[in-house]
């Protein structure tokens, strides 16, 4: 995640609070009831857009998928657009913008194995 958003502008904290809420970092898969799959429970048709034919069960293709998703969203300048996008839900919004504030409290921005410093921080605008 962190060398994801290194490259995306997507903070980490965003992709890891989306990857917990939507799989539980992958413990649960299952199709949703709305047909979403995979890792980030894409909507078919989006992992079509997103997936640059990768595997949606693959936590490496999903994790940049999600943070390509976002921000054709407006990631990382319109977080809580670009997530609504996401899942239509303010409910869903509020919950993986409070997680994403919760792991940015726990530690400073880690270190991607290419050296840069990952955004951490979430700023909310709408």
């Amino acid at each position: 995640m962190v060398e994801v958003s290194a490259d995306s502008g997507v903070p980490w904290t965003l992709l890891a609070a989306i990857a917990s809420v939507e799989s539980g970092f992958g413990a649960n898969m299952a199709t949703s009831s709305a047909g979403a799959i995979g890792y980030g429970q894409f909507l078919p048709s989006s992992w079509e857009a997103y997936g640059q034919g990768g595997d949606p069960y693959d936590y490496r293709d999903a994790i940049p998928a999600m943070a390509r998703y976002l921000a054709d969203h407006g990631a990382p300048a319109e977080v809580a657009n670009a997530v609504y996008a996401y899942n239509h839900s303010w409910e869903y919004v509020a919950l993986v913008l409070g997680r994403a504030s919760y792991y940015a409290s726990l530690a400073p921005a880690p270190t991607s194995p290419s050296g840069q410093s990952a955004t951490a921080a979430v700023a909310v605008t709408q």
